[in-house]
């Protein structure tokens, strides 16, 4: 496998808050499935440029689905709320944080030499240690959140 050249040039440069604007839109393709602008464009070696926006991505998605939370809520018992909002959140991400969860998973519980837990991790298959750990998380999330009130889940 060829190595990673992390020394490659940053996005092109407009201008400061034009730049800022593209590497903050580069950060939030990444992560999420929202639309961006197509002048925004995509190089794998942006995100390197982007990472000061991976924490505000991160909040977009927490607000999103506290949106869908606290709608959900007024119409639907509490367990509909944070089913809907949990899946929400797996939808506008691709599900980005389970599938490493479950090659994680795969990868620690199928393996016994670091190689080939790190060959397991890289298989984009999903085995049945992933399936268990992707099961057992959704559902402590899920017990978690249910477990709390209503106002604690924000």
């Amino acid at each position: 496998m060829p190595e990673k050249d992390f020394t490659s040039p940053p996005p092109p440069r407009n201008d400061g808050p034009l730049y800022q604007l593209r590497l903050f839109f580069t950060a939030l393709q990444f992560f999420t499935r929202l639309p961006i602008p197509r002048w925004v464009g995509f190089q794998p070696h942006w995100l390197q440029h982007a990472t000061r926006y991976f924490p505000l991505v991160g909040w977009i998605v927490a607000w999103a689905c506290a949106l869908v939370y606290l709608l959900a809520v007024q119409f639907w018992p509490q367990m509909v709320a944070v089913l809907l909002s949990t899946a929400a959140g797996i939808w506008l991400t691709g599900a980005f944080h389970e599938d490493g969860f479950a090659d994680v998973c795969d990868g620690l519980g199928g393996a016994v030499s670091r190689e080939r837990a790190l060959e397991i991790m890289r298989d984009s298959r999903l085995g049945s240690y992933g399936v268990i750990g992707i099961v057992a998380l959704l559902l402590a999330k899920l017990a978690v959140l249910q477990a709390l009130l209503p106002l604690q889940v924000l």
